[in-house]
């Protein structure tokens, strides 16, 4: 059965700060993966790659769209599953255009903010995987 992992924000923040902001790719790279399980599709609708390059080519703006647009999805997927919560789209966009000023600091901020959202949204999701998957094993009738 497919599940969705639950992440500390806390654990999100320490690891790009420990690594410098390369857990950040992993991170984007997972919640792309994940949000494309739920919906169907990525939150910009390009692979992770090329929303990553977009990124480095733009030196960040671009990243910064991607970050709405996550925070959109959530927002989106929550209201389709009746969670109650807030949209995160504006603080993350502000975030984010702060972050040009603080070394790239408040990227990190807003990927907790997002992985505490998804969090709140996989719990709903993963228990309707379970009430949906069901655990009979196929019967096979041998001729024997």
């Amino acid at each position: 059965m497919k599940s969705f992992k639950k992440r500390s924000p806390l654990f999100v923040v320490v690891m790009s700060l420990i690594t410098f902001g390369l857990y950040l790719i992993y991170w984007y790279a997972q919640i792309y993966k994940e949000i494309r399980i739920a919906t169907g599709t990525t939150p910009t609708g390009n692979s992770f790659r090329l929303d990553f390059l977009l990124s480095l080519f733009t030196f960040g703006v671009w990243g910064i769209f991607v970050d709405y647009k996550i925070s959109t999805i959530l927002h989106q997927i929550r209201s389709r599953h009746q969670l109650e919560g807030s949209n995160t789209s504006l603080i993350v966009v502000i975030l984010d255009v702060f972050a040009y000023m603080t070394f790239f600091f408040l990227w990190v901020i807003t990927s907790a903010i997002q992985q505490e959202e998804w969090n709140q949204i996989s719990e709903k999701l993963n228990f309707e995987l379970e009430k949906t998957t069901t655990t009979k094993t196929p019967t096979w009738n041998s001729p024997y």
